[in-house]
């Protein structure tokens, strides 16, 4: 935080998909968490660079960054 106000956001999404790999999770959500990513920095006023995005998949047990 500076001055009150966040300077970094970290957006995790859950998936439960069993039959991809990480890189599919990816290319399959990666439009997805673009569009948090710009929804969330017009609601925080974080620059979308501040903006981190994974994808944790449940069935693999990994954290994919996005």
């Amino acid at each position: 935080m500076e001055d009150g106000k966040p300077s970094h956001v970290t957006i995790i999404d859950f998936k439960t998909d069993s039959d991809k790999s990480s890189n599919e999770l990816s290319e399959e959500y990666t439009g997805q968490l673009q569009t948090y990513r710009v929804a969330m920095s017009k609601i925080t006023g974080v620059e979308e660079e501040n903006i981190s995005c994974y994808l944790l998949s449940t069935a693999l047990k990994e954290m994919v960054e996005v």
